[in-house]
């Protein structure tokens, strides 16, 4: 388990490339966070379950490259079991459900 005082990383996960924590974050084992193609900046008090993948793949051109983007997410989200975010903006206290899929480009937003 890799804890700091901003959060807490339960293993086996798997973490690749430039990705920051906020504080109060929580990764279940199993969970992967890669940062391919720009960097991944998680807000504070986010919980991230079992074999979750959040991915920034970058922005997809319409020549089909990739250009290097940064993956936001907000604060207070919870991503459960299975679901997977790539290159996604997100804002704040969001529940993505078991095995959901979110891709490319795609704004998450909480409306009241």
């Amino acid at each position: 388990m890799a804890t700091s005082e901003d959060y807490v990383a339960c293993q086996p996960c798997f973490i690749k490339g430039s990705v920051t924590f906020g504080k109060g974050c929580i990764i279940h084992p199993s969970a992967s966070i890669i940062a391919d193609n720009g960097p991944i900046i998680i807000g504070d008090y986010n919980i991230i379950e079992e074999r979750t993948l959040i991915q920034n793949k970058g922005v997809r051109e319409v020549s089909g490259t990739f250009t290097e983007a940064t993956l936001e997410i907000g604060n207070f989200n919870l991503f459960e079991i299975e679901s997977t975010i790539e290159y996604c903006k997100i804002g704040d206290c969001n529940k993505f459900e078991i095995k959901c899929k979110y891709c490319m480009g795609k704004e998450i937003m909480r409306i009241n």
